[in-house]
């Protein structure tokens, strides 16, 4: 009972250690000047758009915000749609700058929070995860042969063994 509950205490402040982990990554993260900058392009690209689809379409403030969002990060649940042509044009060009400006700024943050979790001195921990098993290695076995069997002519003109059998 009690290597039970030991086993559980460890995985417990494991997980615990690498939310904390996460944590500071995440505040790191922020300070970095690219991140932030990256950050506040999508940012003002959601707030843009946001007004636009209030002004334009008609929508609340929080639908418009909404919209963009789901819209930018690909996600397209489809309960909501532009309905004029202007902002149907309008969604189009912010599907094809406000993915790739999303895309960059989630792909860039969270190689910032795994490079500074995994870096140069930092403790490795152990994985939650037992390690998976590696398989052995087993040459390949040549293939046997039945008694009597012999290489035949590789080509018709060619008597056993690869010999000429064209008389000259």
């Amino acid at each position: 009972m009690t290597g039970i509950r030991r086993g559980r205490r460890t995985r417990t402040l494991a997980l615990w250690r690498s939310v904390l982990d996460l944590v500071h990554g995440l505040g790191s993260a922020v300070r970095d000047p690219a991140i932030r900058v990256l950050l506040s392009l999508t940012m003002t690209v959601v707030l843009l758009a946001t007004a636009f689809y209030h002004l334009v379409e008609g929508w609340r403030l929080l639908d418009a915000a909404y919209f963009s969002v789901v819209t930018m990060a690909t996600v397209g649940f489809g309960d909501l749609v532009p309905r004029t042509d202007l902002g149907k044009v309008f969604t189009v060009f912010l599907i094809l700058f406000g993915i790739g400006l999303f895309v960059a700024s989630a792909s860039t943050f969270a190689e910032h929070v795994v490079r500074r979790a995994t870096g140069p001195g930092r403790p490795r921990t152990r994985s939650l995860r037992p390690p998976a098993p590696t398989p052995r290695h087993r040459p390949p076995r040549p293939a046997r042969s039945r008694a009597g069997d012999r290489p035949g002519p590789a080509r018709p003109d060619m008597g056993v063994a690869g010999a000429s059998t064209l008389a000259a």
